[in-house]
């Protein structure tokens, strides 16, 4: 299930100030472009990062003085040391996963120079550049996603493409797999192939 934004930017400016209070937290997936770009997408959740695992109470903690509620329901995933997802059941339907990867593989660690702290509908976030998250929708396991073509199609006109190959470069991400989300996002572009929301 996908939500507007009418739903769930709502639950990101209510929550994310308060797990900032207790944990450094960047936005993550197209919270980023939200942010960034002010463009929302609808989201089956709401992604945040941070830079190592932490205790599971202070999500706990985060939502319920975000919401003013007793209940809060959080599951936590961990593959390997330094790697957790902790997924946080809102009452309104809307998740909040809270992803802290492995350092080789957290953006905090690729692109150290590529966060931005910027005020989007009143609230400050930190954020990622949209070429660094350029590079790492390219670089997904399952990329090219559908998804992810069409939202950088929208906003491709916002993206310095140059800056996106250097940083994938840099973050030896396989020249060819950026190419090809490049040429995706410039076909879907020039078909209109993508809808706003």
């Amino acid at each position: 299930m996908r939500f507007e934004p009418t739903v769930w930017i709502p639950i990101l400016k209510r929550v994310y100030p308060e797990i900032q209070k207790e944990t450094p937290v960047a936005l993550y997936g197209s919270q980023i472009i939200y942010a960034v770009a002010g463009v929302a997408f609808e989201s089956k959740d709401i992604d945040l990062l941070i830079p190592q695992p932490v205790s599971p109470t202070i999500f706990i903690e985060s939502y319920r003085r975000a919401f003013d509620e007793n209940e809060a329901r959080l599951e936590v995933i961990s593959r390997e040391i330094g790697h957790a997802v902790y997924h946080i059941f809102t009452s309104r339907g809307v998740a909040i996963e809270v992803f802290a990867l492995p350092r080789g593989y957290s953006p905090f660690t690729r692109f150290p120079d590529e966060l931005l702290y910027v005020e989007r509908d009143g609230v400050k976030y930190w954020s990622f550049t949209l070429e660094a998250y350029a590079v790492m929708e390219a670089s997904r396991s399952d990329a090219p996603r559908v998804e992810g073509v069409r939202r950088f199609a929208e906003i491709s006109q916002l993206v310095n493409w140059e800056k996106v190959e250097k940083l994938a470069c840099h973050a030896n991400v396989e020249g060819a797999k950026i190419r090809k989300f490049m040429e995706l996002v410039n076909e879907a572009k020039n078909r209109g192939a993508y809808t706003s929301t």
